[in-house]
């Protein structure tokens, strides 16, 4: 038993309980809120407790005639507003923009594009950014090689004397270590040019191999790098930039940067200017603000020792 507990006894049940003074103090007589429930039902005036309904499985319960409860548990509750019975939302039979299939959602939430699940949005996602729809798109990869490829492949490995290019592991280490033979890589790759000469193919092992394609990688993508320099120069020459979004901007004078069409300089050269209009200056120094009387900034003025 806690400390400074006093047993009682439930007016309801006559059973014992402990209580603190704080609960003594504020008048406790019950054991539980059960008690406590069922004892003010008894001794309460005729007519202040009735017997309902609920609206959802009609099971009679007790309630204050003042309640406006209508459910007997809230199990029931939610039961009956997920239900179509509810009259508090409206919704709204629509199709599904994926497979086409009819379903129910709510006013506020149609919009251009509905789905009646996630598996359909997330097919249709699929859709928009699959293949060359794909921002980091590089040409796909090819099933089928051409016709002939296994002579071709053949004709390789015989001309290299069946080993590797770089490495020179031989196509017996390497099915004994891969469990496969050596592979073909295409300098050019096949998606590309579709070029099966003896000059583009070269035997490599699987290690080599991955090495070969990351070069390979690697200058692709330095050459849509230099497309876009080119096309960003070609812009900058013609003296303005455009979007995607279809909007142009002209060139900034001060700096050569982008700037709006309406504007003046830039965002950058208009804060320059204005921060040399201001009555603060560059510190000489560091390059950060003074005063105008001031030779040199605060920081500088501290570090040399002016106020020693």
């Amino acid at each position: 038993m806690r400390r400074n507990r006093t047993i009682l006894h439930c007016v309801h049940c006559s059973a014992e309980f402990t209580a603190p003074p704080s609960q003594i103090k504020l008048g406790r007589r019950f054991c539980s809120v059960r008690c406590s429930a069922d004892f003010r039902v008894g001794t309460t005036k005729p007519g202040t407790w009735q017997n309902r309904l609920c609206v959802h499985c009609a099971n009679g319960f007790r309630v204050e005639t003042s309640s406006t409860k209508r459910f007997c548990s809230r199990s029931c509750w939610f039961a009956w507003h997920r239900g179509p019975n509810n009259a508090q939302t409206t919704r709204i039979q629509i199709s599904c923009s994926a497979c086409g299939s009819s379903f129910e959602k709510n006013p506020a939430r149609i919009g251009g594009v509905n789905y009646c699940s996630r598996k359909c949005a997330s097919a249709a996602h699929r859709a928009k950014i699959s293949g060359n729809k794909h921002p980091n798109w590089r040409g796909g990869s090819v099933a089928s090689k051409g016709s002939s490829w296994r002579l071709i492949r053949q004709n390789v490995l015989d001309r290299q004397g069946g080993k590797c290019a770089d490495c020179g592991m031989s196509n017996e280490s390497h099915k004994a270590k891969y469990r496969s033979g050596l592979h073909v890589h295409h300098r050019t790759p096949y998606r590309l040019s579709l070029d099966n000469s003896p000059e583009n193919l070269v035997a490599v092992c699987i290690p080599c191999h991955g090495k070969e394609e990351s070069k390979t990688n690697k200058a692709l993508r330095a050459k849509d790098f230099e497309t876009m320099r080119e096309r960003s120069d070609r812009d900058r020459a013609l003296g303005f930039h455009s979007d995607d979004d279809g909007r142009q901007y002209d060139q900034c004078p001060t700096c050569n940067g982008r700037k709006a069409k309406q504007a003046t300089l830039c965002r950058s050269c208009r804060a320059a200017e204005k921060f040399k209009a201001s009555k603060h200056l560059r510190c000489p120094k560091c390059g950060g603000r003074k005063g105008p009387e001031s030779k040199q900034c605060w920081n500088c003025r501290i570090t040399s020792g002016h106020y020693k």
